[in-house]
Parts: C-alpha cells; structure tokens; sequence
C-alpha cells in the first residue's frame, strides 16, 4: 500500500486530510492507521481500518471531479475546484500498549556524537533491593528502547508497581543512574521516552603544543571523538602585569597548552594548527587515557616544508665473517659512510656529510623538484654524481641515497711554451658525461696542479685555459 496523506493530532485527538481524491469504480477504498510517536510519552496503537467515502449525487448535484475523456470507470480523476468539496468523518479506536522505555544517549561534551555499544539496564525495585528487569546495548544512532514492560496492580486493581530506573554504563564513562517516572509506577499507554541522555567522560586530560624549536603553538585538538578545545589561546585581559605581552594596558595572555575532557582508553588526538597559522601540518597521535587529570604531554607539529636528507656511501671490500660468528671469513663488497662530501642542491646551498655519511636541511621551496649534486671530500678522489628528486613538503625526512665510485687523480704542469701558467682553468672534457659534475681545477703561482675524481679505466680528455 502506498502513504497518501498523513498528519499528527490535534489536542482533541482530531486530523483533517484534505484534497483525497475518491477511487473511480467498486474500489473505493482506502485504509486508515494511527500510531503514536514513538518519541512522545503516550503508547497506543490501532489496526489498519479500512474505509470508503460512498458519496451518492442528488438530483442536479454534480461530480466534484473531473474525467476527461469521459469514462468514470478508468480515467484517473482530478479536483475541480469549481465545485465544493464534500467532507466525511470517521472514528478510530487505538489501545493502550504496555508500558516502555526509550531514548538515546549521546557524550556529553559532543551532544553530536551518539555513544554505541553502552550498557543500559532496566532496573525494578522490590524487597529494598534493585533487580535487574532487561539490559541491552545501544545501537549505532545511540538508541535503547525496552518495550512491554509489565505493571503490577493489587487486588483492588489498582497500579501499585513497580518503581523502575536505568543505569547506563561503557568503558571510559562515568555510570549514569536515571529515575524514571519520578519513582511513579508506568502505566498501560505510558511510554517514557528520554531524548539525548549525555554521558559524561570519566577522564579530564592536559597537555602542550609547540613547535620544533619548543615554541607554544595555537592550535585545535580534539580527543577520540569528544569536543574540540584551543590549545595556546591568547586571552586579553586589561592590566599591567602577567601575560606574554602587555600592550597599552590590555595583558595577552597564553593558556598554557590544553585541557580537554577524554574517555579512558585508547585515543585518537587530532592536533590542527591551519585555522591560525596555515604553515603548519596538522597531525594525529594515538594515547592511552588511564586516569582523570592524566598529562599527555607534548605534541610537536612541524611547518610544512621540504625535509631532505642525502645518505653518501661508497662500495669497499671489507672481511665478513671468522671466529666470533662460527663461519669462513670471505671478503665482501660492502656500503660505507662517506663523511666530508660536498652536497649541493640547487637553487638551496651547499652543505658537509657528517662521519655517518648524512647531509640535512629543510627548507621553504614552491618547486617540489630538486638536483642534488654530490661530490668527493676534499683531496680525496670519487666520482661525482648528479640526481634529480622529487620531494614534496612533508612532516617527514626524505631520503636520497647517493653512491659514489672510487676515482683517481692526475698532477701537472700548464706551460705556455716553457712559461709555467699560474690560475689556468684545468678541466675534464664531460661531452659524453652529462650525468657527472664537473671536474676542474686551477693551476698554482707555479702551473701546477692536481685534477681530482677523474674516472677510472676510461679514456679521458683533459683541457686547460685560460
């Protein structure tokens, strides 16, 4: 069947439907049903009634519906507002349902966020004690309902029972005890329905936000799925002392760090700096919520820039194995760090691996797309390499792994003629190279000079000039 018209009761338990249109033919028939909300405090309920409007025409009276073309037995009908529209009454009768609980339960610091899974248990007492009647847990809208409950009367038919509460409970809440009816016995139709039961977090937890060099950062938090607090928000307070700042006689005052009610257990904590200063990444941590007043501690968030971190090894043979391990020593060609090498990254500066081989910097950079040259410590011979990376701002250190081959060198003298030629420009010919930094020096006062990194077993060319 299909719902064409519905309404809610007035005080007097009356409902007008207006502009149903009558069935043409012998099935003129609809059905009526009436059902209290189940949100109200009334329970009753009725079986679907059916019903037929049975107009009959007097004489000279006509249809108050049009068909066109002219069938009355086919044709669907429309109103035609020319003519008046007849009224008809009827009456239902509903029944009193047995008595029944029901609402939802809701955290109390967010009222939007339903709290699933509690225990809610139906209480009745008897013999100064409470016994549990009916338990269940709540749905994923946070929604309970104990329905049929049984009343009890005396021999004069009078209610006189029983009294009945709720007890809510779930891991990380505080318990929540609730009356109902004011201790009044429920009644046949009674229905008590409680709408956003809040349950309040069994924790309040604190804790701080900075930034890398320990600076307090303003920032939005929230705990699991609770409220969102300010973490370091300013406050102007007039007077002359306290506070961070005094301007004019308005103080500006930093809370120091957050505070912010939490359900025991684990916890997801959303930390978002971007509403007040958009160099920031926002970021998510996971605690464990163990007690009321706990300290979570700080919560570091990091400006968003490009964090780069260039590895230099090169490959020696090196002796694995022997008597500490129970096997045969063998030699193997292994990585190792390489500290000293030069690092330069384009458009950025250039920069020293430490004796772990590791060479770092973060910078503000619009381009994602960097070339990171690499070449030999001073006075030591490796092949130069160039690579192209891409690294994107990140809260995270990007790492660019660069190996280096042994390489040789090879010492002269520049003359012109038999004149030695102080501060020419010696340098390898890279036509067929262009992978390889350049490779160059300058000759002494004397014409001297050492060209380092040069490749080995290959046939090189090497310029001078001046």
């Amino acid at each position: 069947m299909q719902v064409v018209a519905e309404a809610t009761t007035n005080q007097n338990g009356q409902v007008t439907f207006s502009d149903l249109v009558q069935n043409n033919g012998p099935n003129d028939q609809y059905f009526i049903y009436a059902a209290t909300d189940p949100k109200s405090n009334l329970g009753y309920f009725c079986f679907p009634q059916s019903f037929q409007f049975n107009y009959t025409m007097g004489f000279g009276q006509s249809l108050n519906f049009q068909v066109s073309p002219n069938n009355f037995f086919t044709t669907p009908a429309t109103f035609n507002n020319d003519y008046p529209v007849p009224t008809v009454s009827t009456t239902l009768t509903m029944w009193p349902l047995m008595p029944s609980i029901a609402g939802t339960v809701y955290r109390k610091d967010n009222p939007n966020v339903p709290v699933i899974g509690a225990q809610v248990q139906s209480l009745t007492f008897a013999l100064f004690f409470w016994n549990t009647e009916s338990s269940q847990a709540t749905l994923s809208d946070g929604s309970f309902s104990f329905d049929n409950l049984n009343p009890t009367y005396d021999n004069g038919g009078n209610l006189n029972g029983p009294m009945r509460a709720l007890t809510i409970t779930d891991y990380g809440f505080n318990d929540l005890n609730i009356p109902i009816n004011n201790g009044a016995p429920l009644k046949f139709g009674q229905r008590v329905y409680l709408d956003k039961i809040l349950l309040d977090q069994a924790a309040n937890v604190s804790g701080e936000v900075v930034d890398e060099q320990g600076n307090t950062v303003e920032a939005k938090v929230t705990v699991g799925q609770g409220a969102t607090v300010v973490a370091n928000q300013p406050q102007f307070v007039l007077g002359r002392f306290g506070g961070r700042f005094n301007f004019m006689g308005m103080t500006i005052n930093h809370n120091t760090g957050f505070q912010s009610p939490a359900v025991l257990g684990s916890q997801q904590i959303i930390i978002d700096p971007t509403p007040y200063d958009n160099s920031f990444f926002p970021d998510t941590e996971y605690v464990n919520v163990t007690q009321d007043g706990q300290d979570l501690g700080t919560f570091v968030v990091k400006k968003k820039l490009h964090r780069i971190t260039v590895i230099v090894t090169t490959l020696e043979k090196q002796m694995v194995g022997g008597s500490e391990t129970r096997t045969r020593t063998s030699i193997q060609t292994v990585p190792v760090p390489l500290g000293g090498a030069h690092v330069a990254i384009q458009s950025v500066g250039n920069f020293l691996t430490n004796i772990y081989g590791a060479a770092d910097t973060m910078l503000v950079s619009s381009n994602d797309n960097f070339t990171i040259t690499v070449t030999a410590p001073d006075g030591q011979d490796y092949e130069g390499q160039s690579v192209s990376a891409y690294i994107p701002e990140s809260k995270d250190w990007t790492y660019i792994q660069v190996s280096l081959k042994k390489a040789t060198h090879v010492s002269g003298t520049v003359l012109a003629g038999k004149t030695p030629i102080p501060d020419a420009h010696v340098y390898l010919d890279q036509t067929q190279s262009s992978n390889m930094p350049a490779v160059e020096t300058y000759t002494d006062s004397s014409g001297n000079y050492v060209l380092h990194s040069l490749p080995i077993g290959s046939s090189l060319t090497i310029d001078a000039a001046k």
